[in-house]
């Protein structure tokens, strides 16, 4: 018993510098998304493999469950940032929301998803978001990673999300056609897939949806309907 408690002691004593090496040795590389101009930094070694392609971002896994979603988009219903977080706190998994601040233009989100058929406290989350100077558009990640994991990642959470620059006017402007302004038509000119397509760079006419920036699908409601 003495042994463990000067094993434990020992262990204690040695954490801070342990995870000082982490930090130091996960491979910080930067990521700028060339749609929407959104950049961030993450820490590649800590994931497995290389980051795979998403529409508006990229998605980061490992073998014990963790995930890192980076992700930008349109902002369609013109949400304030209490909006998004009221939106994002309601969103399916979620079970609790522990932490919450609100910036003018950023929100962070932290808690727990739902585990298992009892939906108890699971996995932790964390989400950070920020729009665009006009609102119209966001960027932002989600890391979700299990409770024993937490000596890994809750170090180095807030320097994510530190690094997050939300997205470029100029080249969010480059990929998206306005309706009211294309050709001299007006968006009432425009038939509904028409102007869906227009609206939203991830539209899919076969499913009638959108990459909303939750990397979630959703319906495009037109002001022809």
């Amino acid at each position: 018993m003495r042994a463990s408690a000067r094993a434990i002691a020992a262990f204690l004593f040695l954490l801070p510098g342990l995870l000082a090496v982490a930090r130091a040795d996960i491979g910080w590389r930067p990521y700028v998304d060339p749609t929407y101009g959104y950049s961030i930094l993450y820490p590649a070694a800590l994931f497995d493999g290389q980051p795979v392609p998403e529409r508006g971002g990229i998605v980061l896994s490992r073998r014990d469950g963790a995930r890192l979603d980076i992700f930008g988009g349109h902002n369609p219903d013109g949400l304030s940032i209490e909006g998004v977080a009221e939106q994002l706190a309601r969103s399916e998994g979620v079970k609790q929301v522990s932490y919450r601040r609100l910036g003018n233009r950023w929100l962070v989100l932290s808690g727990y998803l739902s585990s298992g058929l009892d939906r108890s406290p699971g996995d932790i989350f964390y989400e950070r978001i920020a729009l665009s100077a006009d609102g119209r558009t966001l960027a932002g990640f989600r890391l979700v990673y299990p409770q024993r994991a937490r000596v890994v990642f809750d170090p180095i959470i807030a320097n994510i999300g530190n690094s997050l620059r939300p997205p470029a006017r100029e080249r969010v402007a480059s990929a998206e056609v306005h309706p009211a302004t294309d050709g001299g038509q007006s968006a009432a000119g425009l038939g509904h897939q028409e102007w869906c397509e227009r609206q939203y760079s991830t539209y899919d006419p076969a499913r009638d949806t959108f990459l909303r920036y939750d990397g979630k699908y959703v319906r495009c409601i037109s002001p022809t309907e």
